[in-house]
């Protein structure tokens, strides 16, 4: 069963593109031991020690110029929905 924590941590890596929890096993989920969700913890935060100065289109426009495929259309779509706030 996942927990909350397991879910935050699988979001977290699709919207940011950063793996904060690497599995030992196939059943393995970083909130099923105190290890896990310490690694998982201190990966999120060292993230935000990294990106938290950056305002968000800059933090998206890395991955639209250097990312996969998917991080580039993730990246292209968030710049789109921030100019379009932006401009009323």
């Amino acid at each position: 069963m996942l927990r909350y924590g397991d879910c935050c941590v699988q979001i977290f890596e699709v919207i940011t593109g950063t793996k904060v929890y690497s599995r030992r096993s196939t059943s393995g989920y970083p909130m099923r031991s105190k290890e896990g969700a310490t690694a998982a913890r201190l990966g999120a935060e060292a993230w935000w020690a990294e990106h938290a100065h950056k305002a968000p289109l800059q933090y998206y426009r890395e991955p639209e110029a250097s990312g996969d495929n998917w991080q580039r259309r993730l990246a292209t779509r968030m710049i789109k929905s921030i100019e379009e706030a932006e401009r009323g």
